[in-house]
């Protein structure tokens, strides 16, 4: 593979094909969210920020990934929304969350998102090098608000150590207890 001018270029490279735009606006920026169908597994809905790393606070630069089993695109809405919302002012750590308190998408009761080292592709792609700059790519898993409450209390470890199908957005709710 060619060494990566850019993210776009990059991300084609590894999704496997020229991706689709979503401009966003919220808070005076804006975002794009790049989006592919049936990439890069079939049935998922891909979405990856363009943008969110011009202004961040944090070094590298982060940008947001997202891969649900949906057709609707109210998912990449959603992430470029928070992304455009929150651009200059919130670092995206793992192990945050970030709480929309309605669904976000018609076909889920989900309602919110927690930011987790990205998982879609292989470890050694966490952080992309570029000649000017390093991005290091964090990813949205949806969850639903129970579970948002229980993360905020006990911590994401007790979310991850049951293994939810992160993608599913239809998918059982994790064990609270």
């Amino acid at each position: 593979m060619k060494p990566p001018d850019n993210l776009v270029s990059w991300l084609e490279q590894i999704v496997g094909g020229p991706a689709e735009f979503l401009p966003v606006e919220a808070a005076g920026n804006r975002i794009h969210v790049a989006h592919w169908k049936d990439k890069p597994d079939p049935g998922l809905l891909f979405f990856a920020t363009i943008g969110l790393s011009v202004s961040q606070m944090s070094d590298p630069s982060v940008e947001l990934l997202l891969a649900v089993e949906s057709p609707e695109l109210a998912w990449g809405y959603a992430m470029g929304f928070v992304a455009a919302q929150a651009r200059g002012k919130f670092a995206f750590d793992v192990g945050e969350t970030i709480d929309f308190r309605s669904k976000i998408a018609s076909d889920s009761d989900m309602s919110g998102f927690l930011i987790v080292p990205q998982m879609v592709f292989p470890e050694s792609y966490d952080t992309v090098k570029f000649p000017d700059r390093e991005i290091q790519l964090r990813q949205l898993v949806p969850i639903y608000n129970d579970e948002l409450q229980a993360i905020r209390q006990r911590g994401p470890a007790f979310f991850g150590r049951q293994r939810p199908d992160v993608a599913d957005i239809r998918r059982e709710r994790v064990a609270l207890q």
